[in-house]
């Protein structure tokens, strides 16, 4: 059976929203994480709690930055969400 989203003590959580990073544009990982969470929360990324608190945004761009490696991928928790990155390009929110 598939699911959608990550198993959470056999429950599983559904992605609430995905958003693709736009590699042409060079903008940081981190502002599309911040894009993909104000998406579900409705709070202006000003408003929520600073990125750095929950993950090194510098090690998001070193994994993730410049067109990255597709085998690669990370799941952490953020202000209340969890957030997925895969090298596609793909942010997934839960």
């Amino acid at each position: 059976m598939a699911t959608t989203g990550t198993q959470t003590a056999g429950r599983a959580k559904a992605v609430r929203h995905r958003e693709a990073i736009d590699w042409s544009r060079r903008e940081p990982v981190t502002s599309t994480v911040l894009a993909a969470v104000q998406s579900v929360d409705g709070r202006s990324p000003r408003e929520l709690a600073p990125l750095a608190r929950y993950i090194d945004p510098d090690a998001l761009e070193t994994l993730f930055g410049s067109n990255g490696d597709e085998a690669a991928h990370l799941s952490f928790e953020y202000d209340g969400y969890t957030v997925h990155i895969d090298g596609a390009g793909h942010v997934s929110v839960c």
